[in-house]
């Protein structure tokens, strides 16, 4: 089984591709690149190679990890999903409509009248998406609708996974460049986004193996810390401590063993919609709808957490600021996208950076592809034995070390965390 080398940026077969010469091409659009079909990804290659070098290593990465998730196949237990999770959300549905019909609402009606009417009772809905209705909490019936939606969601992709099962196995499509930072996504049917719960009704592919989910801890802030060289984010990850509990500790000025697991998650949550570009507003309604304050903060207090945050980290706030104002972005491989400057774009790199790691995964993974059951962001879900378990560990361990200079890498560092979400 051939593993990364640990000396190099990322994984082997990227090697030779990272030192190309790059010349940007205006006609490549990599948003639609989208395919596991690779008759359609040689036409997309005729057009993108001549064009540029960046297009063509991307390209050529796209090919490996195609023919590496071209075997991935997920096995429910839809019997005990239904039985123990699903059943009573049907007759929830049902109740939920006559209660909204009871407080005036028709439910027959597409979602813009209902809004107008909500509009009319001083509910003032601008979009239709549910982290807008989060605001409206406590209102009765922005609670039902809130909860009608989640529960029309999971009911939806429950019917949608059931009926895509091929001699019970589902076998999703792949968008191989599903966003602008190049992320693999899943589509009909969508299987990276399953409501936590789903995890106790994975089945393993083959009798006397378990499920394992493998992911990287704290994945885009390492890549920050790559990006960056931002020397305390690499040191603390080396050291085995948890970045979420440094960030808490640093900014609330708590002790370390203060933290709670909701508080770490509001962190978390915190820390991954600053680096995102979440605005002082959002930011503010986020922490004051979190449940965990002891009072309610203003925008000023608010500014003042982020600029916290970027005051431990500094060299993040000047890469934040140079990606806002670009008007290029360049991937891990060297392909440049024109793009129009926007606060959106800063998160761009950090998400190339783990999307094109996890790319170098797979394609370290051929020997094993048919153990995948399924592919997320920053982790792997494989179906295999405890020894098999230790190989793929192995391998991703290695790649992510390649984002952490020689002399911070401690001998003991674990980089991947292992669940076990069971067997049969």
């Amino acid at each position: 089984m051939k593993k990364p080398n640990k000396t190099n940026l990322l994984a082997q077969p990227l090697i030779a591709l990272n030192t190309m010469n790059v010349k940007a091409s205006k006609e490549v659009d990599f948003q639609n690149l989208y395919t596991n079909n690779l008759e359609k990804l040689d036409v997309i290659e005729d057009i993108l190679v001549t064009k540029s070098e960046g297009a063509k290593a991307e390209v050529e990465l796209l090919r490996e990890v195609s023919e590496v998730l071209s075997s991935m196949r997920l096995r429910i237990d839809f019997e005990k999903l239904y039985s123990i999770e699903m059943s009573g959300k049907y007759s929830r549905i049902q109740e939920i409509e006559d209660e909204l019909i009871r407080n005036g609402i028709d439910v027959s009606k597409d979602y813009p009248i209902i809004i107008s009417e909500l509009a009319q009772k001083g509910i003032v809905i601008k979009y239709l998406a549910k982290e807008e209705l989060e605001f409206y909490k406590g209102n009765v019936v922005a609670d039902l609708i809130i909860e009608r939606l989640k529960l029309k969601s999971e009911i939806q992709q429950f019917e949608a996974l059931k009926e895509s099962q091929v001699d019970g196995y589902i076998k999703p499509n792949f968008h191989l460049w599903g966003s602008l930072s190049g992320r693999v996504i899943t589509y009909n049917p969508s299987i990276q986004n399953l409501p936590k719960y789903y995890k106790k009704y994975i089945l393993p592919l083959s009798d006397n193996e378990s499920v394992y989910e493998l992911d990287i801890k704290a994945s885009e802030i390492i890549a920050l810390g790559y990006l960056t060289n931002q020397e305390e984010i690499l040191s603390i990850i080396t050291r085995g401590e948890d970045i979420y509990t440094y960030i808490f500790s640093k900014i609330f000025n708590k002790n370390p063993e203060d933290i709670t697991e909701s508080t770490r998650d509001l962190v978390k949550k915190m820390t991954n919609g600053i680096n995102l570009g979440l605005g002082i507003e959002r930011l503010k309604d986020m922490l004051n709808n979190s449940g965990i304050l002891k009072r309610s903060i203003n925008e000023l207090e608010a500014e003042k957490i982020r600029n916290k945050y970027y005051e431990l980290f500094p060299k993040v706030k000047e890469h934040f600021l140079n990606i806002r104002k670009a008007n290029k972005l360049m991937t891990d491989l060297k392909l440049e996208i024109d793009v129009e400057p926007s606060y959106k774009n800063q998160s761009f790199n950090q998400q190339n950076v783990i999307a094109t790691l996890m790319k170098c995964i797979l394609t370290s993974m051929t020997d094993y592809k048919h153990k995948i059951v399924n592919f997320v962001h920053d982790s792997i879900w494989f179906s295999g034995s405890s020894d098999e378990l230790k190989i793929i560990k192995d391998i991703m361990e290695e790649s992510c070390k390649q984002l952490i200079p020689t002399e911070l890498l401690q001998e003991n560092i674990e980089l991947i965390r292992v669940k076990n979400l069971g067997g049969e």
